[in-house]
């Protein structure tokens, strides 16, 4: 039972790191990235050491971390995603003006549903809508909003 507690203590601790690593590879500083590199492969020696052990079978330790895997990514992306700060995004839609109460009822979806502030104009076939989005929800809504006209789109993130 010691060996079963060490065991999935040891591989959670490691697919926490390890998944922590490779988010502060892609988004984090030369050092940071580093510095976790070195403790992650460093901790991953012993849990080579532990997968070797006869306290637990084969089965048992695949179980184990697939198990752990499934948790602890998941635990980690969703800290992730909710300390992640809302972004404000400008949202340029292009409609095709195949039907003006489409593009009419676009507009007022917009104002109503999440109140978006926006402005649209006509351009040839097309009503180009530049939508102004501080939530994700509001973004989301944008998006499958476009997506339901059949329209174009471009996103561009505000930054400070």
């Amino acid at each position: 039972m010691k060996f079963f507690i060490l065991f999935l203590l040891a591989t959670a601790f490691n697919v926490t790191i390890s998944t922590v690593k490779s988010i502060v590879t892609v988004k984090g500083t030369k050092m940071s990235a580093a510095i976790l590199n070195a403790v992650t492969y460093g901790f991953y020696t012993y849990v080579i050491i532990l997968t070797n052990g006869d306290g637990l079978s084969t089965l048992a330790k695949m179980l184990i971390t697939a198990g752990c895997n499934f948790v602890c990514v998941y635990l980690v992306k969703y800290i992730e995603e909710k300390k992640a700060p809302e972004k404000m995004w400008k949202i340029e839609i292009a409609i095709p003006c195949t039907d003006d109460f489409k593009n009419t009822y676009f507009h007022k979806m917009m104002e109503t549903e999440f109140d978006i502030p926006n402005n649209y104009n006509t351009l040839g076939s097309w009503t180009i809508f530049n939508c102004y989005c501080d939530t994700r929800k509001k973004t989301d809504y944008v998006v499958n909003l476009c997506k339901e006209n059949n329209g174009k789109m471009s996103a561009y993130e505000s930054k400070i």
